[in-house]
C-alpha cells in the first residue's frame, strides 16, 4: 500500500506547497491591517517551498544548500508558523530558546551532512526539531483555548473572536498531535538504520512519512485558514452589533436632544458655519421673533434681520474667528413685527454630521433689563415727582462743571423753596401737598431745556442745573419764567391754591468753580429772597 515513489510524493508535495503560499498569500493580503501573524504563516510555507525547491536539485547543487540550508528552511518555516499563531492570539513573540534550537538543529545538520553525513541521523535531526516546534503548538494553543469554546460574550449573543478560533484551535491541536506521532515515528524508524541511502531512495518508511506530512500541510494552511475566516467573521459579527448598539444610543441621544431643543424655554438657533443658514430653530424661538420654523430653515438670521446691527453679528463671528467664547453677550434683536428686545446671546461650535454648525441660546431678558432700569431710575430718582434725586443732581453738576472748565462756558445753579407750601398741607392734607409737588416738578420741566436737570433735594426745596448759559441775565430771565410757572393756581377738585417761591441763582465761575461753593452761595441767594419778601429771585452776592 505504502510502496509509492518517493519522487511522485515529494514532487506532489512541492505543488501542495505552492497552493498553500497562494491560499496564505491571499489571506494575508486581506487581512494584514486587522490581524498579527499571518505574514508569518505565509513566510513560513514560503520557507517550507522554497526548502523542497532545493531538496529537487539535490545532487546539481553543493549539499551545503540541498541539505544544510534545507534542513534550516524547514526548521525556520515551522518557527515562523508558532510564531505566528502567537502574534495571531496577541502574546508572545519567537523566543530565545527557539532561536538557540535553530542554531543546533543547523549545526546538526551540517555535521550529519559534511563532517559525518548519514541520512538515517538526518532523518532523527529533523524529526527532533519537528517535534520540538510541534509540542509547543499543542501547549501554547491549548493555553489560549482552554475554557473558549462556548465563544460567547456576555450582553452580546454573538460569538466572540476568542470563541471563533478555540474550536478550530483544537482542531489545529489535533494536527500538530497527527505531525508529533509521525516525527515519532519517524525517529523509531530511522534509528536502527545502519547504512547511508540517497534521499529518493530510502524506503517505504520516508514515503509514508513524507505522506502524513503532506496531509499534515494540507490540514494546517485549512485550518489556518478557517481560523482567521471565523475570528474576522466573529469580529465583523461583534462590530456590526456594537455598531447598532451606538447607532440606537445615538439615536436615542437624538431624541433627547431633540425633547430638550423643543421644550427649551430659551430660544434655540442651529446655523451653519459655512454660510450661516439655519438649520433649526426651537418653538421659543417662533415665539420670540415671530418668525414661523419653516420660514425660518434655510435662511440667515442676517436675511432675517434678528440683528439690531450688522456690526454685532460681525463681533460674534470675529470672537469665534479668534478663538474666543461667546457667553450670555448682551445685544438687541429685532422681531418680525419691528420690535426689539434685549438678550444674552451664547453660542457653542458643534459638528453635525460632519458640518461644522454653531448651537445658539438666546435669553430674553427684555423685562429683566427693563426691571432693572426701574430700580437705577428709582435710586436716582425722586419717587414722587419723578425729578432727579440730590445724589444724581450732585453727580450731573459735577459733570457739568468739568464740560464748562474745558469748554470755558458758563452754568448756573437755581436753588428753589416754595412759600406757602406748609398751609397747603394743613388746610388740604398731605395728599394735596403731593399733588401741588407733582405738578411743581411738570411745570418745573416746562420752563428749563431738555439738557437741563430739575431736581427735588428736599420737602419743598428744587435745585436747576442750567447749562451753558451766555449771561447772568439769562439764568435770571429763566428764574423769573419759573416763578410765574410756580404763581399759577393749584386746583384739589372744587378748592383753590396760591403759592410762590423763593428762588437763589449762583453762576459758573462767577459765584464758585465747584459744587459745593455754588449750592452754598445760590442758597444764600435764596434765603435773601424770602428776607426780601418772598415770590422772587436774587442772585448770589448781589440784590434782586
Amino acid at each position: 500500500m505504502f510502496d509509492i515513489d518517493i519522487k511522485t510524493l515529494f514532487y506532489t508535495n512541492i505543488v501542495v506547497n505552492i497552493l498553500s503560499v497562494c491560499i496564505m498569500r491571499g489571506v494575508w493580503m486581506q487581512t494584514r491591517d486587522r490581524f498579527s501573524g499571518v505574514r508569518c504563516w505565509f513566510f513560513g510555507l514560503l520557507f517550507q517551498l522554497a526548502a523542497f525547491i532545493l531538496i529537487a536539485f539535490r545532487g546539481r547543487i553543493p549539499d551545503l544548500f540541498s541539505v544544510v540550508l534545507v534542513n534550516a528552511l524547514l526548521f525556520g518555516g515551522q518557527l515562523l508558523i508558532l510564531t505566528g499563531l502567537k502574534r495571531f492570539y496577541g502574546t508572545g513573540g519567537v523566543g530565545a530558546h527557539n532561536l538557540v534550537a535553530l542554531v543546533l538543529y543547523t549545526a546538526a545538520a551540517w555535521w550529519f551532512t559534511v563532517i559525518d553525513p548519514f541520512l538515517p541521523e538526518r532523518n532523527i535531526n529533523f524529526a527532533l526539531g519537528s517535534l520540538f516546534l510541534g509540542l509547543q503548538s499543542i501547549a501554547y494553543i491549548a493555553g489560549r483555548t482552554a475554557g473558549r469554546t462556548t465563544g460567547k460574550t456576555a450582553g452580546n449573543p454573538a460569538e466572540s473572536p476568542a470563541g471563533a478560533t478555540a474550536k478550530l484551535g483544537l482542531l489545529l491541536i489535533a494536527v500538530y498531535t497527527l505531525m508529533a506521532v509521525n516525527d515519532v515515528w519517524r525517529i523509531a524508524v530511522n534509528v536502527p538504520l545502519s547504512r547511508d541511502l540517497p534521499y529518493f531512495d530510502s524506503g517505504a518508511q520516508n514515503s509514508v512519512s513524507l505522506f502524513v506530512n503532506q496531509v499534515v500541510l494540507v490540514s494546517e494552511v485549512f485550518v489556518l485558514f478557517f481560523m482567521v475566516s471565523g475570528r474576522m467573521h466573529a469580529e465583523l459579527v461583534a462590530e456590526l452589533a456594537e455598531r447598532r448598539l451606538a447607532e440606537d444610543a445615538a439615536l436615542r441621544s437624538a431624541e433627547k436632544f431633540r425633547k430638550v431643543f423643543e421644550s427649551s424655554p430659551n430660544t434655540l438657533i442651529l446655523t451653519r458655519i459655512e454660510d450661516g443658514m439655519i438649520l433649526d430653530v426651537n418653538p421659543s424661538f417662533e415665539k420670540l421673533s415671530g418668525y414661523a420654523r419653516e420660514a425660518s430653515i434655510g435662511k440667515t438670521t442676517g436675511q432675517l434681520h434678528l440683528w439690531e446691527s450688522d456690526s454685532d453679528r460681525s463681533e460674534v463671528l470675529e470672537a469665534l474667528r479668534s478663538g474666543q467664547q461667546v457667553f450670555e453677550k448682551e445685544f438687541r434683536f429685532r422681531t418680525k413685527d419691528g420690535t426689539f428686545l434685549v438678550g444674552l446671546f451664547t453660542t457653542n461650535l458643534m459638528e453635525i454630521s460632519g458640518t461644522p454648525c454653531l448651537f445658539s441660546t438666546i435669553q430674553d431678558v427684555t423685562s429683566r433689563k427693563a426691571d432693572e432700569e426701574r430700580i437705577r431710575h428709582l435710586a436716582t430718582h425722586d419717587f414722587l415727582t419723578d425729578l432727579a434725586s440730590g445724589t444724581l443732581a450732585a453727580e450731573k453738576l459735577d459733570l457739568a462743571l468739568a464740560i464748562a472748565a474745558r469748554n470755558a462756558a458758563r452754568i448756573a445753579v437755581l436753588f428753589m423753596d416754595l412759600d406757602g407750601f406748609k398751609q397747603v398741607n394743613d388746610t388740604w392734607g398731605h395728599e394735596a401737598g403731593d399733588t401741588l409737588l407733582v405738578e411743581i416738578a411738570r411745570r418745573l420741566r416746562r420752563c428749563v431745556r431738555e439738557a437741563d436737570v430739575p431736581a427735588r433735594v428736599g420737602g419743598d426745596e428744587f435745585v436747576i442745573i442750567l447749562h451753558e448759559v451766555g449771561t447772568a441775565a439769562d439764568a435770571c430771565a429763566v428764574a423769573e419764567k419759573i416763578l410765574s410757572a410756580v404763581r399759577e393756581p393749584f386746583f384739589f377738585g372744587d378748592a383753590q391754591a396760591a403759592i410762590s417761591a423763593s428762588v437763589g441763582i449762583a453762576c459758573y465761575p462767577d459765584h464758585g468753580s465747584d459744587r459745593g461753593a455754588l449750592l452754598r452761595a445760590a442758597d444764600g441767594g435764596m434765603y435773601r429772597a424770602k428776607q426780601a419778601g418772598k415770590n422772587r429771585w436774587c442772585m448770589a452776592g448781589g440784590n434782586e
